[in-house]
């Protein structure tokens, strides 16, 4: 799908707009940085932090964010030139929550002390395997084989495939529901 922008929008200087985005990000990770000070820890930061870059999406399309309001820009929909809907970026953030607390549920949990020191022994293992048989491919990968059987570790990277779906189905979401760009708000 082509993204057409409506003739007489003029997109925000590229500087203004990465100024905005600059502070922003200065905003939140000192709001972080109180908050983790205050809280004594990150226990509940780590539960909300992943849907803190969907409702940040939102709040920029429907009110503006701090940097943006310092610098007089506005988001709105490239193909109309106003704000963009209430329903579309509602759409939006739905998806991106969902898609946040399936991965949340398919990440495996943190390492016990006990797989801790599992994880460890395998490492040193596989060190000591690669030195006795660095020189011999066939003998080195029924090692390995014999070595992978012994230990069942989870793989850290199993939520990897969903994750880059979930990045892809929300991207072709927004290109189809809300294209957006930031203009001048007040142009001069």
């Amino acid at each position: 799908m082509s993204l057409v922008m409506k003739p007489d929008i003029t997109p925000a200087p590229r500087f203004r707009r990465l100024l905005a985005g600059l502070i922003d990000m200065a905003l939140a990770g000192g709001g972080t940085w109180v908050w983790r000070r205050s809280a004594g820890g990150t226990a509940g930061m780590s539960r909300w932090a992943p849907m803190s870059g969907a409702a940040g999406g939102f709040l920029r399309e429907q009110l503006g964010s701090p940097g943006q309001h310092l610098l007089g820009l506005r988001t709105v929909d490239r193909r109309t030139g106003r704000r963009v809907e209430l329903w579309r970026s509602g759409v939006l953030l739905a998806t991106a929550a969902a898609g946040q607390v399936i991965l949340s549920r398919l990440r495996p949990p943190p390492d016990t002390p006990e797989q801790e020191r599992e994880r460890e022994r395998f490492a040193q293992e596989m060190r000591a395997l690669a030195e006795r048989h660095g020189d011999e491919p066939g003998e080195r990968a029924a090692a390995l084989d014999q070595l992978f059987d012994r230990y069942s570790l989870p793989n850290p990277f199993s939520a990897m495939p969903a994750a880059i779906a979930l990045g892809i189905v929300v991207r072709r979401l927004r290109r189809r529901l809300a294209p957006t760009t930031d203009v001048l708000a007040r142009p001069r």
